[in-house]
């Protein structure tokens, strides 16, 4: 087998200044070796790696910590056991003295620069010290191949950029010059106005990410400067400016004049993106779109708010915003789905909890208070669960973001593809199923407003060390207008009482809830954590009471932009109808039952 390999490498040398890529390499050497029972091994093996082996580009990592790592990944069809190819297993001492001795003897610029990275990067993995010549390899091979076009346009950025980090670690200050070099020549090269990953990248590179140890020529990061300007004046100059390409050369330029002291330039560049925004067809041919540019612009001119003159400009954009938010609304469709829940699944649940015997006997209030508690509270696990298996079923999650839009029209919050932030993703998916449970949540809840008064209930409450004597007036209000149906005036009592509530938890529990106030006129003395800081703070310690992630729900109820958020909507005054509705004032009581089972312990 391995001659047969060698055979067909040696071809490829025989004529090193063939265009090639590595995955033709791997294919080559698979065709080569034909249908054949033999498995791999050895010599053999390490060849199949070299060219199979998936490698990173531009500082990203495997999952191995290292440049290279597996080109594929998964779980076992009918266990939780994992696989991946290459394997890391299949990495040893060997590999890397049979890759060195490959990289030095090797003729075609392709195999060279492979075996001699593979071997470098991966040396770690074995315990052996990475031989600095093989990366002086890469780097001087690298620089060869794009000047020899041997890989295509987008390769050669990705193969420099891997040359630049490897001189720079080195520091071998004749190598960085080398390499910045073939970048520049490079990017000459291969620019295409309508690509912006083909052009732009050596300013990116030379003058803002790495100008100390690449120290280039003041004449030549002139040159790289002036580019970038031409472009701009170039695409802000067309008729109908293409937002996306000002913003790629706008962006870079507003970074490197803000960096050496020239706010006036940084303001006039971020001012040019606005206009390309303005004058574009598309971007003002409906009113949500307009919202996302407004947003766009206002999140880069608070990010650059130390620019002289840019408050001004920070102003403008905030007052048009609401205008432009409100219009946008009509740019909406109301899009819903059907979900039949049959009255007798609900009538069973609700039964079961007020009926099902313990120890023979009827349960008691404080049973049902617990059943009720934990059929209706979300749980973490089981809603990261459901986000994933959705992930799976649906494509769409992992490529494409959703938002989260106020009455108003602006935009609360962003839910990103599945792939970029799961967490986020299992927030939304539990919110979704608490909209959902809120019929059998309201169905138990109408019974238990049957079965018991509101008085039995705060006798309960104030079993647990949470509420207050003094406080019992206070609540009794509340629970009476839940009782009597006027969800409006108790979610209104509901809500303070159980930030207070929560608070009260925190503190018994040896937590802070209060901060020093620093900030100029607050004249000193401490002011209460905001609630969404206190959970995210305390989260561990109130898990820990409860046995199970509390502080998810608590934050889901109350806090979080992706959940249902009321009690900062009614601290803020927002989405005030929605007080009117049952479903609400029926979470929230459940908060209240689930804090009601927290028992101050003595000693």
């Amino acid at each position: 087998m391995l001659e047969k390999i060698l055979t067909y490498l040696r071809s490829l040398d025989a004529a090193p200044g063939t265009p090639l890529k590595e995955t033709d390499v791997s294919q080559g050497i698979k065709n080569a070796i034909g249908q054949t029972d033999e498995k791999a091994s050895g010599e053999s093996l390490y060849e199949i790696l070299a060219f199979d082996l998936f490698p990173r580009h531009e500082g990203h990592e495997s999952e191995w910590g290292t440049r290279f790592g597996s080109m594929m990944s998964g779980t076992m069809k009918d266990s939780s056991e994992t696989w991946e190819y290459p394997s890391r297993t299949q990495i040893d001492a060997s590999a890397i003295d049979y890759w060195t001795k490959r990289a030095r003897e090797s003729a075609h610029p392709i195999l060279l620069e492979r075996y001699a990275d593979v071997a470098y990067d991966l040396a770690q993995l074995v315990g052996k010290k990475a031989d600095y010549t093989l990366a002086q390899l890469v780097i001087d091979t690298s620089i060869k191949i794009c000047d020899e076009n041997l890989i295509e346009d987008t390769y050669q950025r990705m193969q420099l950029h891997r040359a630049l980090a490897l001189a720079m670690h080195l520091n071998d200050k004749d190598r960085i010059k080398s390499v910045a070099e073939c970048v520049i020549r490079v990017e000459k090269k291969i620019e295409q106005d309508d690509k912006p990953g083909l052009w732009g990248f050596a300013f990116k590179w030379l003058v803002l990410e790495n100008a100390e140890k690449v120290n280039l020529d003041p004449v030549v990061r002139d040159a790289l400067v002036k580019d970038l300007e031409d472009r701009l004046i170039k695409f802000t100059s067309a008729s109908d400016p293409e937002p996306w390409l000002v913003e790629n050369a706008a962006l870079p330029l507003v970074a490197y004049y803000s960096r050496i002291g020239n706010g006036a330039d940084a303001v006039r560049v971020l001012l040019s993106l606005e206009d390309a925004f303005r004058k574009n067809a598309r971007s003002n041919s409906d009113s949500l779109l307009k919202v996302h540019y407004l947003e766009k612009l206002d999140a880069l001119y608070r990010e650059n708010g130390s620019l002289p003159g840019m408050r001004e400009n920070i102003e403008r954009i905030a007052n048009e915003l609401p205008t432009a938010s409100k219009e946008s609304l009509s740019s909406f469709k109301e899009i819903g789905a059907e979900i039949k829940i049959e009255r007798k699944d609900v009538e069973k649940i609700t039964n079961d909890i007020f009926t099902l015997p313990v120890d023979g006997n009827l349960p008691t209030l404080a049973h049902v208070r617990s059943r009720i508690v934990g059929n209706f509270i979300s749980r973490k696990d089981h809603a990261a669960k459901m986000a994933e298996d959705m992930a799976k079923k649906f494509v769409f999650v992992h490529i494409m973001g959703q938002r989260r839009v106020a009455p108003e029209g602006h935009t609360v919050a962003e839910l990103p593809p599945y792939n970029e932030n799961p967490d986020a993703h299992t927030i939304s998916q539990a919110f979704q199923s608490l909209q959902i449970s809120s019929v059998f949540l309201g169905d138990a809840l109408a019974r238990f407003r049957k079965d018991f008064s509101a008085s039995q209930i705060a006798d309960l409450f104030w079993s647990s060390g949470l509420f207050q004597e003094d406080e019992k007036e206070y609540l009794m209000k509340g629970l009476e207008a839940y009782w009597r149906d006027d969800p409006f005036n108790a979610s209104h009592t509901f809500i303070p009482y159980i930030e207070t509530l929560i608070r009260r938890l925190i503190l018994h529990s040896g937590g802070v809830i209060i901060t020093p106030n620093t900030k100029p006129g607050t004249y000193g003395g401490y002011s209460y954590k905001t609630l969404g800081l206190l959970l995210n703070e305390n989260a561990q310690l109130i898990d820990k009471i409860y046995k199970f992630s509390a502080t998810f729900y608590f934050e889901l109820v109350l806090v979080h932009p992706l959940g249902w958020n009321l009690r900062n909507d009614f601290a803020h005054g927002a989405s005030l109808n929605s007080l009117f509705r049952q479903d609400i004032a029926d979470r929230l009581f459940h908060i209240l039952l689930l804090l009601s089972l927290v028992v101050e312990q003595n000693g």
